[in-house]
């Protein structure tokens, strides 16, 4: 069983993650027919002259050790809808989302969602790939089985856009800290993060110090996509060895 919750950033009705359950909420939605609720400032922000706040943003979730991917949704009530709706409130193209998955079934379909291994956009067939030391998107790795990891962690992947692509950027613990301007409506991308991992974790809340990652790629024509994140655990305990056999 997965829960997805639907998530708003709205003063007073935001959801501040204290119930949150990682073995049931997989993913959430960081996007739809209403706005991102990625952080404040971002593209596509909630209108209608409702007031935001921080606190409710997945940003500052995955920021307290909260882990989940992230989807898009619709929540669009215009059309066949449209006469129950009395709020002029503006809404913008419903979302979707992408899972990667190993057959076309709903088995594993739902499995992707478990694994977090999936991405949103904002309605248009964007397609994404984002790896981290090899691993796909919704991964967790320690830096005790990868110890090179505090060093340097190699990120790479691509992606194919419906139009031209304006800007491709890599977010380290809710921060841009590199930006691709493609030519054109592809690319195929690597960037080494070679920031010491000991420096830039943040606090685990209990846990080990950790970092995030994920892709936002956002087209010309305003559309965007975001990957589902990567976490890189600082583990102060030695590498673990593997046995040898005699």
């Amino acid at each position: 069983m997965i829960s997805i919750p639907t998530f708003t950033m709205g003063k007073g009705a935001h959801f501040d993650f204290k119930e949150f359950n990682p073995d049931f909420e997989r993913v959430v939605e960081i996007y739809n027919a209403w706005g991102s609720s990625e952080t404040l400032g971002c593209m596509r922000p909630i209108t209608g002259g409702i007031e935001q706040t921080q606190e409710g943003s997945l940003i500052e979730a995955l920021k307290r050790n909260c882990r989940f991917g992230f989807i898009a949704g619709g929540l669009d009530d215009r059309g066949i809808y449209s006469d129950f709706y009395e709020s002029e409130q503006v809404q913008y193209s419903p979302g979707l989302t992408a899972i990667i998955c190993e057959k076309y079934t709903r088995e594993s379909m739902l499995d992707g969602l478990m694994r977090r291994s999936c991405y949103a956009t904002t309605g248009v067939r964007i397609i994404v790939g984002f790896y981290v030391a090899g691993l796909r998107m919704g991964s967790e790795i320690s830096t005790s089985t990868k110890p090179g990891l505090n060093v340097s962690r190699h990120i790479s992947g691509y992606v194919a856009g419906t139009t031209k692509l304006k800007q491709v950027e890599i977010i380290r613990n809710g921060e841009v800290v590199h930006t691709f301007q493609p030519p054109g409506y592809h690319l195929d991308y690597y960037y080494d993060d070679q920031d010491s991992l000991d420096r830039v974790a943040l606090d685990g809340q209990g846990k080990d110090p950790f970092a995030f990652y994920y892709l936002r790629v956002t087209q010309e024509d305003g559309h965007i996509a975001w990957s589902s994140p990567i976490w890189i655990d600082f583990s102060s305990q030695p590498p673990v060895k593997a046995n040898k056999k005699g």
